[in-house]
């Protein structure tokens, strides 16, 4: 082994300590950088919270995990309760009806094509919430369940 080349083997371990204490303040920062973003995050999360889904009395997501299609009116009723709206859609016009019985028996005075029952709303103007709705044929049976997320 040669003196040039003990030599260049030293500068390479001095160029190698050189990168690590530059990149050893690089990593702490963005490791303090991660920590701080999941920190305030939470805070404002707490502060202002982006969610404010409001439920249908009586919702529970476990049960609304269990309708599928091919159920009757009455077999969601009996498992969901009421819905907060049902929507009922003629032609391509939606048109919005309170829940006015606890039986289900409501029935509008117009031919529809579907009805939609929401089972979740948006709790402020403007804010992301989670969708919940049974899709009804004219015969009232379950022809799509929709769970999704709205964000505004």
């Amino acid at each position: 082994m040669s003196w040039q080349s003990v030599k260049m083997a030293w500068q390479g371990l001095r160029g190698l300590e050189r990168l690590r204490r530059c990149l050893l303040p690089v990593g702490v920062a963005a490791l303090l950088a991660i920590v701080l973003s999941v920190v305030l995050r939470g805070l404002w999360g707490g502060l202002f919270p982006g969610e404010r889904t409001t439920y249908a009395p009586g919702y529970s997501e476990s049960v609304f995990l269990t309708i599928r299609e091919g159920m009757t009116r009455s077999e969601v009723l009996g498992r969901l309760g009421p819905p907060i709206y049902q929507y009922f859609r003629v032609g391509h016009h939606l048109f919005r009806v309170g829940w006015y019985t606890t039986d289900g028996s409501y029935r509008p005075p117009f031919s529809f094509s579907e009805c939609i029952w929401e089972y979740s709303v948006r709790g402020s103007a403007s804010d992301t919430y989670n969708v919940r709705s049974v899709i009804f044929s004219e015969d009232w049976t379950v022809t799509a369940v929709r769970r999704t997320r709205y964000y505004d």
